[in-house]
């Protein structure tokens, strides 16, 4: 079942002379909505802007939180082809719908667990001494700080970034410990009960939507120059400088220029293609990178990442896109 909508929206800071009627697709699959915004196709830079980089950095902000990283590099021509992509990232009661119907065993499920970073000096307070580590893998000594890496029995995607078990009043927040694998499992399914072809997007659908389409203003977040300036809450932890994010409610957030919601909160996203590098890329990758898929976010619309198809962290979810 789907409903055909209109959404009027305007651009954000400053553009309330120029709105802008942009077309969005609700499939309901188990009485529960997947909204999509309809991106229209079309050529963009890719890749990190410079000239960005340039304005920051007039504003005193730590060059070494904002350099282009090779792999994010050069800048360069690229297009897309019209595609609908979600608004929200797929959150936990979406896919608990998914595997409940197929009683789907996700990587996690297999492996009784998943892996886990802890900094040695954390609030004893925060949440993440409700699930002890298994086992202490090896130690990861930073700067005046040691990260212990170890295995968390029974977590999967039914826990938050916390290791807290999800409740009810967590049905909208993006589902978390999922594997690349999870995520394309979910597409074949969520294709069977729509009849669309559901995937994840692209690399350059990604980097396209999230700086705005047609309608970008060109900002280094999706939808606001800084993280802060979308509504993410974030919890400060008093040890060394290390955030967490609390995953909110979409409500609580600010759409970028077409209507997406946390493109580049610190949750990343996995997307459709394998790893690769832009042509005339200097970068240096190990082999095994080239194994993994892209990852997209942080805190950036340019940013790179890559993980194994089997890999399940706390910091990678997923949305999902179809084209006309």
């Amino acid at each position: 079942m789907k409903k055909l909508q209109l959404l009027w929206l305007c651009f954000l800071l400053g553009c309330s002379q120029n709105k802008e009627l942009l077309f969005t697709e609700t499939l309901t699959v188990k009485n529960i909505p997947y909204t999509f915004v309809k991106v229209e196709g079309g050529n963009f830079q890719m890749g990190c802007t410079e000239k960005t980089l340039l304005q920051w950095y007039s504003k005193k902000m730590a060059p070494n939180s904002y350099d282009c990283y090779d792999d994010e590099l050069p800048l360069h021509n690229d297009s897309v082809a019209t595609f609908y992509i979600g608004t929200q990232k797929i959150s936990y009661q979406q896919f608990k719908s998914f595997v409940e119907e197929t009683n789907y065993q996700t990587t996690a499920d297999q492996k009784e667990g998943v892996y886990f970073g802890l900094h040695d000096d954390f609030n004893p307070q925060l949440p993440y001494r409700k699930i002890p580590f298994e086992k202490v893998l090896y130690k990861d000594h930073g700067d005046g700080y040691v990260v212990y890496h170890g295995f968390v029995k029974g977590c999967n995607w039914q826990y938050d970034e916390g290791l807290y078990k999800r409740t009810v009043k967590d049905s909208e927040k993006p589902v978390l410990f999922i594997s690349w694998r999870d995520a394309h499992a979910f597409c074949q399914w969520l294709s069977n009960k729509t009849g669309k072809k559901i995937r994840m997007p692209t690399d350059r659908e990604w980097e396209y939507a999230a700086r705005g389409g047609r309608y970008s203003q060109g900002y280094r977040c999706a939808g606001a120059n800084f993280s802060n300036e979308l509504g993410e809450d974030k919890i400060l932890v008093e040890n060394s400088e290390l955030i967490l994010w609390k995953h909110i409610t979409p409500e609580k957030r600010i759409p970028n220029e077409l209507g997406l919601y946390g493109m580049t909160e610190d949750l990343g996203e996995f997307c459709e293609d394998k790893w690769y590098l832009y042509k005339g890329s200097i970068a240096k990758i190990d082999k095994e990178e080239f194994e993994g898929y892209i990852i997209r976010g942080s805190n950036r619309v340019w940013y790179r990442g890559s993980e194994h198809p089997d890999s399940v962290r706390e910091t990678t979810g997923f949305r999902v896109v179809f084209s006309e």
